[in-house]
């Protein structure tokens, strides 16, 4: 439960075919949330200096948190045409602090789009990265909730991501997609429904991290990656939503011995992964 308000100024320029924004925004959000997700209990003790973990399975338990954030988004992309799903060329950098007067997040995100095979495919290669000063898990104030999920898209449920913001100070995630439009449908069912086509999606994420410096938890970086594919029905019209809205599967293989890692924390047992999709643009 919680809230959040924006202030944003959008700048949009458009010349030759290429349209380019730059849109600052300054937010504040404050939430209560209740998380669980599964995990074996970790207890630092400062006296050795070392990390234990108990057998517990889950972890669960209320966050309160009031936080600012600075964002500042700049992009340029070449105008797209109805049938493409994203520009044949563009590219854009989205940068941005989060702080909760106690702890520090910085994000960086840079994107590039070129052209598939066939003029309606497009590809999307970006690069994240995530950084938060800590000297051990008790000076990390930022709650998996707040910072960005930068696990690979088959760790995605798995509570991976949350830990990762907790004891891995730096992480990076390289993706790459390639969207491919099939079997346009563009069909009004009815004035509440319209589904714009399906979408096949081929990905690949490789995600490095590392952890604290100077205690038990391991000393060297490790990578993890997910390769798969998703299977969208994209909605331009759902009920009440006024975006685009795809819904769809998604199955995924992840490996990697950053996989190996929080999997003996998490208890995944199963390197595949099938699972819902869900996501909104406006």
């Amino acid at each position: 439960v919680g809230g959040k308000a924006t202030v944003s100024l959008p700048l949009n320029f458009s010349k030759g075919g290429w349209n380019t924004f730059v849109r600052p925004s300054l937010s504040f959000t404050s939430s209560t949330d209740i998380y669980t997700f599964p995990a074996k209990r970790v207890n630092y003790d400062p006296e050795t200096d070392t990390y234990n973990m108990t057998s517990e399975n889950y972890l669960s338990g209320v966050c309160s948190s009031l936080m600012a954030e600075a964002r500042v988004s700049v992009a340029t992309q070449l105008a797209t045409a109805p049938s493409q799903v994203l520009p044949r060329l563009g590219a854009g950098v989205d940068l941005s602090m989060k702080t909760n007067l106690m702890s520090t997040v910085m994000y960086g995100n840079a994107y590039y789009y070129c052209p598939g095979f066939f003029r309606t495919h497009g590809v999307k290669a970006s690069y994240q990265v995530q950084f938060s000063p800590m000297d051990d898990i008790t000076a990390n104030t930022f709650w998996p909730t707040q910072a960005e999920d930068l696990s690979p898209r088959g760790l995605s449920q798995s509570g991976v991501g949350g830990l990762m913001n907790m004891i891995c100070p730096l992480q990076q995630k390289f993706s790459l997609d390639d969207v491919i439009p099939a079997f346009s449908i563009d069909a009004h069912i009815s004035p509440y429904v319209y589904i714009r086509n399906l979408e096949f999606v081929p990905f690949a994420d490789l995600t490095r991290v590392e952890f604290i410096s100077g205690t038990s938890l391991p000393q060297h970086p490790m990578s993890m990656y997910s390769v798969g594919m998703d299977l969208n029905v994209r909605f331009e019209k759902l009920l009440a939503t006024t975006g685009t809205l795809r819904i769809g599967v998604r199955a995924a293989y992840n490996g990697g011995e950053g996989y190996d890692y929080f999997a003996g924390i998490t208890g995944m047992d199963n390197p595949f992964y099938i699972g819902p999709v869900l996501n909104m643009e406006f």
